[in-house]
């Protein structure tokens, strides 16, 4: 199943509204933004996202479906 969500640095700066398919990891998903997003290529490793609604830390190696991450999430990461 696909789900959209909103990709928000911490900085607020810049969000990204991403597609992804719920089997996916967050961990592939910045993977692929690296190589096409400029602004990502410098975000530090290990990356940390968490979801602002729960402010649970997400695991980038789980998937979205296991983490129970639905379409119309906002997540976080550390910039």
């Amino acid at each position: 199943m696909k789900i959209i969500y909103t990709l928000t640095l911490s900085n607020g700066q810049r969000s990204y509204d991403i597609q992804v398919s719920s089997d996916q990891t967050p961990a592939d998903t910045i993977k692929v933004l690296r190589e096409n997003t400029s602004y990502l290529d410098a975000l530090c490793i290990p990356i940390h996202m968490v979801n602002p609604d729960t402010g649970k830390e997400i695991d980038i190696e789980d998937t979205y479906e296991h983490q129970k991450i639905y379409s119309g999430a906002e997540i976080i990461i550390d910039a």
